[in-house]
């Protein structure tokens, strides 16, 4: 049987020809599909590895006591009062020892006065107890600041603040500006809610921050413009001799954001912090990898569809080949049949001539295929990604900038975009093999029905 196919295929050159062509062109689709099938699962899986997440401990704001109050010019206003814990080094420490918790930064508020250089003044000039005082942001690592991350802020001279800095800061473009300030200046702030508690700052980096069109400056407090970035050492001297606990001021964290190895973690973490200390609010934050993981979870699916499709029709041009191609053997297929050999046998025959063929087809295919695969990978990927879930900001919030030291109303963009490298594995091409098979046989079945359906003596008597 396999000697009949293969002096078949020798002795029939053009038809084999034909059927070269018609499955290499199969085999190209199918190769294609395959790898980039299997090159975004392992990216996917790259991506749950290599794309970690993050778990936010914040204070829980519904802890406060009566309302501070103020007025002026007949206006008044007032401010709740936080009366619980702040987040102390050693829950965070504790924290750390957890396994996958990689690293983490803490942020603080600085409510301070600029002791020896000026604030930029508000259109209107609001007079209450501190109202020289802005809000400051005091944090363990700048660069993971979701402003910067974000693109609202840009560093443009000097460098980041670091874990190791002591008192350092950097200050907005616009405020140094102001005041003729440079890298290396030195510049005081001082908290007269403190007994005058003053520190001292080393300008170490001047940052641009992305202002709105519909931003007014109503008062300097109000305007993230007065907003200086401080190491943690700053919101710690700047409240010494301040009692923690209930007092509003106390030295510690006010939110801390944990980096976790990988977003499979984030849940099994979050309840081990949770077992630690259930005084604090606890959120999970794994938006990039959900926006990377996202697109790649969408390509497969994407990809699964085409292959179906890719099989399907493929198994009917296939077919319609080999009917064609088996028609004109019903005179060979009588001579079989009248020496003794089964249909199946020369059914089988069909198979090994036709797999013979294909196994050089997809060969030569995959060769190819990866240059072809990885420009049809990237275009369906930007597809996928467009057409997948978009995360927009809520049009309802209205916290202001200088509110929001945590970043918490930044829509995130992740700074990796979603990525497809194409790559021929051994999985890819034995998968490849085993559906080219799939394919040929069942092009085959379908092609063969007539002969399986026809008795002996019908194909006889065609011959005459």
């Amino acid at each position: 049987m396999i000697k009949r196919a293969f002096l078949y295929l020798l002795r029939k050159p053009a038809k084999t020809l034909v059927l070269l062509l018609v499955l290499i062109v199969i085999a190209r689709f199918v190769t294609t599909g395959i790898t980039i099938l299997t090159s975004a699962d392992s990216s996917t899986s790259d991506v749950r590895t290599s794309i970690g997440g993050s778990i936010k401990l914040e204070l829980d704001y519904t802890n406060t006591s009566g309302a501070s109050q103020f007025s002026s010019g007949g206006i008044s206003a007032s401010a709740a009062t936080y009366t619980g814990d702040y987040i102390q080094d050693d829950l965070i420490n504790k924290i750390l020892s957890i396994d996958g918790v990689e690293d983490y930064n803490a942020i603080a508020s600085v409510f301070a006065a600029f002791a020896d250089f000026n604030y930029i003044l508000g259109m209107l000039g609001f007079e209450y107890d501190y109202s020289d005082h802005m809000s400051s942001v005091a944090i363990t690592n700048s660069e993971n600041y979701k402003y910067f991350q974000s693109g609202t802020y840009k560093l443009v001279e000097g460098r980041h603040i670091a874990a190791d800095d002591y008192n350092a800061v950097l200050v907005p473009s616009e405020l140094v500006a102001y005041n003729g300030l440079s890298i290396g200046d030195v510049i005081t702030l001082r908290a007269d809610w403190n007994n005058g508690e003053k520190v001292e700052l080393e300008i170490v980096g001047i940052y641009d921050r992305e202002t709105n069109e519909d931003e007014f400056l109503i008062t300097a407090y109000g305007y993230a413009g007065n907003r200086l970035i401080t190491s943690m050492s700053v919101s710690n001297e700047i409240k010494d001799g301040s009692e923690t606990g209930a007092d509003p001021w106390a030295k510690g964290a006010e939110y801390v954001f944990f980096y976790v190895d990988g977003p499979a973690n984030l849940e099994k973490i979050s309840t081990e912090i949770s077992k630690i200390s259930n005084y604090f609010l606890i959120s999970i934050d794994s938006a990039d990898y959900d926006a990377i993981a996202g697109s790649l979870e969408a390509l497969q699916s994407l990809m699964k569809i085409l292959l179906v499709v890719i099989a399907v029709v493929s198994i009917a041009i296939l077919a319609l080949v080999l009917t064609i191609w088996i028609k004109s053997r019903v005179h060979e297929v009588g001579i079989f049949l009248s020496i003794g050999i089964h249909k199946l046998t020369i059914i089988l025959q069909f198979v090994v001539e036709v797999a013979v063929v294909g196994i050089i087809a997809f060969a030569l295919a995959f060769f190819v295929s990866t240059s072809i695969a990885q420009g049809v990978g990237d275009m369906l990927l930007e597809q996928a990604a467009v057409s997948g879930t978009e995360v927009v900001a809520d049009d309802d919030d209205e916290t202001f900038e200088w509110e929001d030291i945590a970043g918490d109303t930044i829509v995130m963009s992740s700074g990796e975009a979603a990525s497809l490298e194409v790559s021929v594995s051994t999985e890819s091409y034995i998968l490849t093999i085993v559906i080219g098979l799939l394919i040929i046989l069942a092009s085959i079945v379908v092609s063969s029905i007539p002969i399986i359906r026809m008795k002996p003596k019908e194909i006889m008597s065609k011959m005459s």
